[in-house]
């Protein structure tokens, strides 16, 4: 579960990487708000980015753990 986790949290990375190459979605909106110093905008962008992550990460974390009493590996 790990390398899934890693998995989510390096494409969340790349989403952000791609915007330099000119993709539309969510890292194109955030490099146009912190390049037009629109601070606010692109904090609220980061802190979404951020959140999916942790999210992602809350959810492999918990189904994991589930999953372990389930099977009766603690």
């Amino acid at each position: 579960m790990v390398g899934v986790n890693q998995t989510v949290m390096f494409s969340l990375f790349m989403v952000i990487i791609a915007a330099f190459i000119g993709t539309q979605d969510l890292g194109q909106e955030m490099q146009r708000a912190l390049s037009s110093t629109d601070v606010g905008k692109g904090l609220v962008l980061g802190l979404c980015v951020a959140f999916m992550g942790l999210m992602v990460d809350h959810l492999i974390i918990r189904w994991s753990s589930e999953r372990k009493s389930a099977l009766g590996i603690s």
